[in-house]
């Protein structure tokens, strides 16, 4: 049983009417069939007419865990006051999180950066630092005293605006310049060739040959003749790193295709 209200409008004033209703299945229909009739009814009046209810079906007489008297009150809004104040950027930092998690860089800080008596890991510190490189570049006390304050990381990492500030993340930043090496080992394998290596691209039409020079996983050129070939490997080119090139080289060196050529 439950209780449900009637509203009505009489000489300008509005009145509620309550009854107790009961669920009776008739067929395929499930219709509600009054008990009785309660009148209008204040806060007390309701809680002990849910009393009655359960008393009548046998439950024990237990109000709801937050069950104050209050369920069926309604509270008008106005819509044009509505407004959201204090709001936090959330998509771009949670994305931000999952490549920090993806990358496995939440593994190497913990491995790599001390562990002291600091009232905040430093691993934290770092994630927000790799969070504001990828959302919005900027210095360190931008980051301290305005980015993080507007972002959801202070949630995502548990970790309150007021322990994020400038001091911190130089510091922070200073120990994973330390392991600088290490980083750049963790987030690109090593360059698996005592020097230069190839990779041989036939054409689809004519049968020529390319041949694509690489090393350490950077593109240094393309030798369409035996004579180009020996320029490259005798003079070549500063390595540029870019890390698309890098990316397609690598994915293609762990899938065997197409074959990489040692040359030199």
């Amino acid at each position: 049983m439950y209780l449900r209200y009637t509203t009505r409008k009489k000489d300008g004033k509005v009145h509620r009417t309550w009854r107790l209703v009961r669920s009776v299945r008739i067929g395929r229909r499930v219709i509600q069939q009054t008990v009785t009739h309660l009148g209008e009814l204040d806060e007390v009046g309701r809680l002990r007419a849910r009393a009655l209810a359960r008393a009548l079906i046998g439950e024990p007489e237990q109000a709801d865990l937050f069950d104050d008297g209050t369920r069926e009150q309604t509270i008008g809004v106005r819509l044009k006051g509505v407004r959201i104040e204090h709001g936090r950027l959330f998509g771009n930092v949670y994305l931000a999180l999952a490549l920090w998690h993806a990358c496995r860089l939440d593994e190497f800080t913990a491995a790599h950066l001390p562990v002291g008596k600091e009232d905040v890991p430093w691993e934290k510190m770092a994630a927000v630092l790799v969070a504001a490189r990828l959302c919005e570049p900027s210095s360190e006390l931008h980051i301290a005293e305005d980015w993080y304050r507007r972002t959801a990381l202070s949630d995502l990492l548990q970790l309150h605006d007021a322990r994020v500030n400038k001091d911190r993340l130089y510091r922070a930043l200073d120990h994973l310049l330390l392991h600088k090496a290490a980083l750049e080992a963790h987030l690109i394998p090593a360059w698996p060739f005592a020097g230069l290596a190839a990779i041989r691209e036939s054409s689809l039409v004519g049968g020529r040959v390319d041949v694509h020079v690489m090393k350490d996983w950077c593109w240094l050129g393309t030798a369409r003749d035996d004579g180009e070939l020996g320029q490259l490997v005798e003079l070549p080119p500063r390595p540029e790193f870019d890390p698309d090139i890098a990316r397609l080289l690598i994915r293609a060196f762990r899938r065997g295709k197409p074959g990489f050529i040692a040359v030199g």
